[in-house]
């Protein structure tokens, strides 16, 4: 018998013996004690469980040994023919005994920096089969991608259809951080960007945009309004105050920006930044070179801790150049000590997720059985009662953070 080519051959044997073992618990249920009696039989449930352990798992697991994960019509087929002819109880035992550790090795030797076909071709068909089982491989998955993102340039589009597929599939502990570093990668680069009315380098603003529908539209806004506007209107008031200045130029200038910023134009901060655009045009327009500009452009706003983005805080870049170094090592510290922190609970079993809540505008993360969240390159733990908020918050190593998450894996004595 070959499960996988063809997996009715061996089944259709076994159909007549799974009839037989759903007829038993009427027998057992109709029988008298004593001779020729049948009671104490076991149950037609148990004999079709011991057939399966016995004839047919065993066949099962040697074939899915050379069985491709890669390939997952053929297992697939195999399951949904397993659930016809033996239930979907065996039908769910074969998928989570047999399958899903060929998927999660598969996962395993998976390196998306070399490997060009993307897990969710054969990961993704199983949703239906294994649904929430499958959460298991979401950390690694999401590890290997975080890597790729690290020294990723946005010009490189590949990084969109790779995320893509994840964005309705993992859960927000999964995806978020993902975003969060996404963001900072297209940040930096608008950053630099040299905003300059005669030959505009726009490629960098189409990058960003192009995360549109899969990073928020309002993080998205929020990194234009942090790292484009400030220089925007530095570059505006430079022309507008230039001798002979046309005024039509600058006008087509910005319609064409306000164009290219048509995806975000219900963004908040993108209507108050154009909209001061135009208000300083139009003072020029009426004052001439030499009128003075008595309010400045708006400043980025800091979103409060937990915004409709739904992801952590998205910093804003201070305009002096030192303070502007410091908080995005401070964040650069933070992505990565967090990465790190899954990384080891992934090892150690322990749960790592994000929780509704912040702590001095700090997310708040469950580690195990411990609260903590990160500042810098540090570790704050929470009290051990009366909440989040009662009693101080300490600094704790790594050594004893490990402790105290795995508190509460332990058992009282005496109970099981």
């Amino acid at each position: 018998w070959r499960p996988l080519e063809k997996p009715e051959d061996g089944l259709k044997e076994l159909a007549s013996w799974v009839k037989l073992c759903a007829a038993l618990p009427d027998r057992a249920r109709n029988g008298r004690n004593g001779a020729g009696g049948v009671t104490g039989s076991k149950s037609g449930e148990a004999f079709l469980r011991e057939l399966c352990d016995a004839a047919v798992l065993p066949r099962l697991r040697a074939a899915l040994v050379e069985w491709s994960a890669r390939d997952p019509e053929l297992g697939l087929r195999l399951v949904e023919r397993c659930k016809d002819v033996l239930g979907p109880e065996v039908a769910d035992e074969v998928a989570i005994q047999l399958v899903l550790p060929r998927l999660r090795s598969e996962v395993d030797g998976w390196d998306p920096r070399v490997d060009k076909a993307s897990p969710h071709l054969w990961i993704h068909p199983w949703l239906a089969v294994l649904g929430r089982r499958l959460e298991s491989l979401w950390a690694p998955i999401r590890f290997k991608l975080s890597s790729c993102l690290e020294r990723w340039d946005p010009r490189d589009r590949s990084a969109l259809e790779m995320l893509r597929p994840w964005q309705r599939v993992f859960d927000p502990g999964n995806w978020e951080p993902l975003m969060e570093k996404v963001l900072m990668r297209l940040e930096r680069v608008v950053a630099n960007l040299d905003v300059r009315p005669d030959g505009q380098d726009i490629e960098p603003i189409k990058d960003l945009l192009a995360w549109n529908g899969i990073a928020p539209a309002d993080a998205l806004a929020r990194v234009l309004d942090i790292a484009l506007f400030p220089q925007w209107h530095k570059a505006l008031r430079e022309w507008l105050r230039t001798p002979g200045c046309d005024f039509a130029e600058v006008l087509q200038w910005y319609q064409g920006w306000k164009a290219l910023l048509q995806a975000l134009k219900d963004q908040g901060p993108i209507q108050r930044q154009m909209a001061h655009g135009l208000e300083l045009m139009k003072h020029f327009m009426a004052k001439g070179a030499e009128a003075v500009v008595e309010e400045e452009p708006p400043s980025p706003t800091a979103p409060d801790a937990e915004q409709s983005t739904g992801l952590p805080r998205h910093r804003a870049m201070s305009a002096e150049a030192g303070a502007e170094a410091s908080r995005v090592a401070m964040e650069e510290v933070s992505l990565s000590l967090s990465d790190y922190l899954a990384q080891v609970s992934g090892e150690e079993g322990l749960l790592f997720r994000p929780k509704k809540a912040f702590h001095l505008g700090k997310q708040v993360y469950q580690f195990g059985s411990a609260s903590i969240y990160v500042e810098k390159n540090l570790v704050y733990v929470a009290p051990k009662s009366g909440g989040q908020d009662a009693g101080e918050w300490r600094l704790v190593s790594m050594d004893e953070l490990l402790r105290l998450g795995r508190e509460a894996e332990k058992k009282p004595p005496g109970k099981r």
